[in-house]
């Protein structure tokens, strides 16, 4: 069980969710009662959240032995923030906003980037506004930045500021990524 939990830790670090998930999954048939630990259940949510699958997330996440946890929290002000529930992204993102931190870049720039948006939507243009700064501050990836600069557009464009705002659609319409463009 315990080479099983480093491997799943290591697999969710490296960013490969759905090979943590099949390992966490091996684990708990063979040991059924290792599924309500709240390290599996953080795991296998957090595994689960990074490939999308936000319903089954959200479920390891109220869990109990979890719920309360600050980096749960964040995790579930994440899956909120992508079910556009933007009022309990705002409270579970607040309530985690401590154990923030202790990610990595990457996913402080992806719970940052979200809570921008939730601000946004829920009209807290100051506090996207240092979200956004802190999303920058990160040294992350390209696809990262642009998801960033997405929010940062639409920031602008709630402020009035549409050309600034039509010129960051534009930048980001250029980016080789077609999820983004």
């Amino acid at each position: 069980i315990e080479a099983r939990l480093a491997l799943t830790r290591f697999l969710v670090g490296s960013g490969l969710g759905y090979e943590a998930i099949g390992v966490l999954n091996a684990m708990v048939e063979a040991a059924p009662g290792m599924a309500g630990e709240p390290e599996v259940r953080g795991l296998r949510g957090a595994a689960r959240a990074m490939v999308g699958r936000f319903r089954e997330a959200s479920a390891d996440f109220s869990a109990a032995s979890v719920s309360r946890d600050p980096s749960a929290r964040v995790w579930q002000g994440y899956i909120a923030a992508q079910q556009r529930d933007w009022a309990e992204a705002r409270r579970a993102f607040s309530d985690g906003a401590r154990s923030v931190d202790q990610f990595p870049p990457v996913w402080r720039a992806r719970f940052a980037t979200a809570h921008a948006r939730a601000a946004l939507e829920t009209g807290d243009l100051g506090g996207a506004t240092e979200l956004l700064a802190y999303v920058f501050s990160q040294d992350i990836p390209a696809p990262e930045q642009l998801e960033g600069r997405l929010v940062q557009a639409r920031l602008f464009e709630t402020q009035g500021d549409k050309g600034r705002a039509l010129a960051v659609y534009k930048a980001v319409a250029r980016a080789p990524l077609d999820q983004l463009a």
